[in-house]
């Protein structure tokens, strides 16, 4: 390569490339032209201004990151908040996952809400709905209880208002199987104290014999599994879910000591009379 002479500092040089016109970066003029010095909102060292940016408040990325110069309004939850970023508009990621067009405005009580299921409701919670004077209401009776009640628009749409309360939506919402009335028809033929989908805790067994203190769950052959029909390695997924729920249930009562006894549909149909008998003894 030819030798040429830096313009800058007259230093001789070899070129390394044609178009090499000084000996080093130093030597090369700066394109940027400096209009003065600033310092740093964050650190506060002085950095030159250049003329292309000259509202520049950071020395660097690390100080610009955390000054969070903009003061900025989450759009969801209105909070405010020092943003990195002129543009940002959430505050949180958690913010981030709503849109702007799910939020709502209660009819009752006028707080501001997030709904994505429904888009047309109107409340932000059920007793917003309920103590709302405007929405016009029937007065029934449930089902099971006789128990008067208010029944709500909302209520005849997503075919609800037949029963009180969850407790009584389950004893009298579950149709009964044929051997749960058999059982049922031994113990009122023979004066026996019960109460049916009796609530214990979590679970509602199936008869609470009053006099004993016991439980009697009535189990279908099929649903429940029973060992001495199915073999374990033939049970489907629907039944092994029964029995690992039975499973639950029945260390539930074991750990409040409370007896329990499996009728099994077989049992029932064969010889009913002889198996509450025999039950009849052992409590």
């Amino acid at each position: 390569m030819a030798q040429k002479i830096c313009p800058t500092c007259g230093v001789v040089f070899e070129r390394k490339y044609n178009r090499q016109v000084y000996c080093s970066i130093d030597c090369k003029p700066k394109k940027r032209l400096i209009i003065g010095d600033k310092k740093c909102l964050v650190c506060g060292k002085e950095f030159e201004i250049a003329s292309s940016n000259p509202d520049k408040k950071f020395c660097g990325l690390e100080c610009r990151r955390n000054g969070r110069p903009y003061k900025k309004t989450c759009i969801i939850c209105e909070k405010v908040f020092m943003a990195n970023n002129s543009l940002a508009q959430y505050c949180s990621k958690d913010c981030s996952r709503y849109n702007p067009k799910d939020i709502k405005f209660c009819k009752y009580c006028g707080n501001k809400f997030y709904n994505r299921k429904d888009k047309d409701t109107e409340y932000c919670s059920l007793d917003c709905r309920n103590h709302d004077a405007t929405v016009e209401t029937e007065i029934g009776h449930c089902q099971y209880c006789g128990k008067e009640m208010k029944i709500y628009p909302h209520h005849k749409t997503h075919h609800r208002g037949k029963y009180c309360s969850v407790k009584c939506q389950i004893i009298g919402g579950s149709s009964n199987t044929d051997i749960e009335l058999m059982v049922k028809e031994w113990l009122d033929l023979h004066n026996v104290k019960y109460i049916f989908q009796y609530n214990f805790g979590k679970y509602y067994p199936d008869f609470y014999i009053v006099d004993a203190n016991i439980f009697l769950e009535v189990q279908g052959d099929y649903w429940h599994g029973n060992p001495e029909i199915y073999k374990l390695e033939d049970l489907n997924s629907q039944q092994i879910d029964h029995m690992n729920r039975d499973k639950r249930k029945f260390g539930y009562y074991k750990k409040y000591r409370m007896k329990f006894y499996e009728l099994w549909g077989k049992d029932i149909k064969n010889d009913l009379n002889s198996l509450m008998t025999t039950i009849k003894e052992l409590a």
